[in-house]
């Protein structure tokens, strides 16, 4: 079974970091970007949650 909690806070605790490390290099590169509230935190556990179940069900599906 899948942790989603456990796969969210890892994930939320990794955009903690990037995300203004990613916003600083746009301010330095001068390129511009509409600020919008995040939500790649819960977009990344969806996309990391499916990939693991379509990976499980592949793997059970070809063993």
């Amino acid at each position: 079974m899948i942790n989603l909690e456990a796969i969210y806070t890892d994930v939320d605790d990794f955009c903690l970091l990037f995300i203004p490390q990613w916003e600083a290099h746009l301010i330095e590169s001068g390129l511009k970007q509409r600020r919008r509230p995040s939500k790649l935190s819960e977009v990344m556990t969806i996309v990391i949650s499916l990939d693991t179940v379509i990976s499980k069900l592949l793997y059970k599906s070809c063993h």
